[in-house]
């Protein structure tokens, strides 16, 4: 049940949207995988969530209320990729063995596969997904630099660490572990 605010919360909230919408907006455009318009629609889910929550917030500061902000700006960032990663990240199946793959090949090509997208899946989420993007969906590195809003250098550096966690934490028989454009400096 909502509860309906005051002319007086009405006018500190639009004051508030007044004096913090477009330090808001300019940090949702910082964040990996954020365009504008989606900057645009989470400065408004902020202001959602904070009339809302305005019986919380009505008591803090200026500042403890910006700050409150800002991490719902963060957080539905962060969840809405965690949504995109669950809908987009899990491997396809594997394509049927070739005639003569033996059994043994089969369980250990799958067993280096499951424990290479389980270090993947502990790694920061840029290098994760600079990492799905690359070695599931076979992007180039200037597609993922595109699409993250991030240079190929970055991708490429992101790449190298992912390899590095890869070689340490899951073996050196990973499936991917070699990768021209990285290895050629490219």
């Amino acid at each position: 049940m909502s509860r309906r605010l005051s002319e007086e919360d009405g006018a500190e909230i639009t004051r508030l949207f007044r004096v913090t919408a477009a330090d808001l907006y300019a940090f949702a455009c910082t964040l990996p995988a954020v365009d504008r318009p989606m900057a645009e629609d989470l400065v408004q889910e902020a202001f959602r969530a904070a009339v809302a929550a305005w019986g919380t917030l009505a008591g803090r500061s200026d500042e403890g209320r910006r700050r409150w902000l800002f991490t719902v700006v963060r957080n539905k960032t962060i969840s809405q990729w965690r949504k995109d990663r669950n809908t987009v990240t899990s491997p396809d199946p594997p394509e049927r063995p070739a005639f003569g793959d033996s059994t043994a090949d089969q369980v250990l090509s799958a067993t280096a596969a499951a424990k290479c997208w389980k270090v993947i899946e502990g790694m920061p989420p840029v290098r994760q997904k600079v990492a799905f993007l690359r070695w599931n969906e076979e992007w180039t590195s200037a597609e993922i630099a595109s699409w993250l809003g991030i240079t190929q250098a970055t991708v490429r550096g992101h790449l190298r660490d992912a390899r590095k966690d890869l070689r340490g934490q899951a073996g050196a028989d990973v499936p991917f572990i070699t990768d021209p454009e990285i290895d050629e400096g490219g």
